[in-house]
């Protein structure tokens, strides 16, 4: 399974108050924007565009504030500051007090389907073609979702997520174990969700085409495919750490493949047990 970059230190491109982050670049690409000083609380590297640095405070503040608004009515949201894991850049922390099958974050982006990727026109597949921030997933049922283009700084639009921050949480390390996993999340219509579905951070990358057999299959009618981080255990006042899966045979360094017990079900443990 395709995941998000581990390395976030990167921001993204804003011209102006009402321009939304765009495309994540490598942090070697924008060297020459960032002064060479350490990342502050929220894993930002100052750039030499003072105004730009303006307003990557503006949007901070305003996200802290509304995060805080979120976490007194529901005891706990997330929020975007600097990992715990030296060199990672940003992370994702609880703020508060989430029980063990919360959903703690939305995984944000376009949304391809299965028949879509197989028929890709020149273009799209350029554009699909390099994944070097891992920030696709793929779904079991061959869902993916791009989060390339997704913003995690700029949410103060009146449709943004503050909690579709799924693709900058960081893989876990061997001190820090995962804490949550992913899992597939389908927005349906009897969600009744009415005005709250404007908070639905992804969006199909083409048209679905709705068949029959998608309408026998599905209990309910899926309006969006997406998918979610699920807290595993407990989490108070804690960044979240989960199993990136990466599908390939050329691991990134920084990547450590995780034994993650919330994968194994009792039948594996009971045969683990008579080995």
């Amino acid at each position: 399974q395709l995941h998000p970059i581990h390395d976030k230190n990167s921001e993204t491109k804003i011209d102006s108050p009402s321009t939304a982050d765009t495309t994540t670049k490598p942090k070697q690409v924008q060297q020459e924007n960032v002064s060479w000083v350490e990342a502050d609380e929220f894993g930002y590297h100052e750039s030499i565009d003072q105004e730009r640095n303006r307003l990557i405070r503006h949007y901070q503040t305003i996200n802290l504030c509304r995060s805080a608004k979120l976490r007194d009515e529901w005891g706990f949201s997330v929020v975007a500051l600097q990992s715990s894991i030296p060199g990672a850049g940003r992370g994702v922390y609880v703020d508060g007090y989430a029980k063990a099958g919360s959903v703690l974050a939305f995984q944000p982006g376009e949304v391809w389907a299965k028949e879509n990727l197989l028929n890709l026109s020149a273009e799209e597949e350029r554009q699909l073609e390099r994944n070097d921030a891992y920030q696709m997933s793929l779904r079991p049922d061959d869902y993916m979702i791009d989060s390339r283009r997704s913003p995690y700084t700029v949410l103060t639009e009146k449709n943004s997520n503050l909690m579709a921050l799924g693709h900058i949480i960081n893989h876990p390390t061997p001190s820090n174990p995962p804490n949550a996993r992913s899992a597939m999340f389908n927005f349906t219509q009897g969600m009744e969700l009415g005005p709250l579905k404007r908070y639905i951070p992804n969006s199909y990358a083409r048209p679905r085409n709705l068949t029959l057999m998608g309408s026998l299959w599905d209990r309910d009618v899926i309006e969006m495919h997406s998918m979610v981080l699920i807290a595993t255990r407990d989490i108070c006042n804690e960044e979240i750490f989960y199993d990136y899966r990466l599908a390939t045979s050329h691991y990134p360094q920084w990547y450590h493949p995780v034994k993650d017990t919330a994968f194994i079900t009792t039948e594996d443990q009971e045969e683990a047990n008579k080995d």
